[in-house]
């Protein structure tokens, strides 16, 4: 059976993005610098989701051992006060910090159809740390290894942008981790929502290329909906826009 989720907004203004944040929680120094890596995080949210109503948003947090607080289908897209409060309440782990298994958790768990990855939405990892990774324990890849097989996945790569705070990090291993050179350093926390920026315009332009004007496979479908409006519709390999009244609904298709 085939059906159509649909995500609402402003004519022109829904380009879906699944975008997962893994946090490092196991920061030096003062609590507080975790919190500077939460409200990191809630910006970037914020700016991502201006005149934007179809990103949604998955978290991993990797001391040891890796958690998943939230999925990208916990809220979807458009819900992102409940996103942000979610995001607010994590909390600190004095542990072994282990970007590796995050890595296999965003792969394997967080980037997967049943925890909300959509198809045809670009995916976006953003790491945030404050030091050196620790090898994966026993015979696991290494963070570096799992990075590229999450670029480089036949279907739906992952975008991995990699932001490092203060002097101990290893900038050549998260520039190698990176996607196209996109890492980024702060000197220290204070700094890092100074990034918010940077890192949202460069994740925009990821998002700008997913494939909202090829045409693919033709599928036959009712949008009862909206026959009264007569609705431009078109179609895309796994994805519809109805455009009516100066409004767009953007949806996937369901194809099981």
């Amino acid at each position: 059976m085939k059906h159509i989720v649909f995500y609402s907004s402003l004519a022109g203004q829904c380009q879906p993005a699944d975008v997962v944040f893994l946090i490092d929680n196991t920061v030096t120094g003062d609590v507080s610098n975790f919190q500077l890596e939460i409200d990191f995080a809630i910006n970037t949210t914020r700016r991502l989701t201006e005149n934007n109503d179809c990103v949604q948003f998955g978290v991993v947090l990797f001391g040891t051992p890796i958690q998943s607080p939230l999925f990208l289908n916990t809220y979807g897209p458009n819900a992102v006060t409940a996103t942000i409060n979610d995001i607010r309440a994590l909390g600190t782990r004095n542990t072994q910090r282990n970007l590796a298994e995050a890595l296999t958790e965003a792969i394997d768990v967080q980037f997967t159809p049943q925890n909300g990855d959509r198809p045809g939405a670009p995916n976006i990892a953003i790491i945030i740390t404050d030091g050196t990774t620790n090898p994966n324990p026993g015979t696991g890849p290494s963070a570096l290894q799992e990075a590229t097989r999450a670029k480089t996945r036949s279907q739906d790569p992952i975008n991995i942008f990699t932001v490092g705070v203060n002097g101990n990090i290893d900038r050549a291993e998260l520039q190698a981790i990176s996607s196209n050179n996109q890492a980024y350093v702060a000197t220290d926390f204070t700094q890092l929502n100074g990034l918010v920026g940077t890192v949202t315009q460069a994740a925009r332009q990821v998002i700008a290329t997913g494939p909202s004007t090829q045409t693919g496979n033709d599928v036959n479908v009712q949008v009862s909906c909206c026959k009264p409006f007569m609705p431009q519709v078109t179609m895309h390999k796994r994805s519809i826009k109805v455009q009516s009244l100066g409004y767009t609904w953007f949806g996937f298709l369901d194809l099981s």
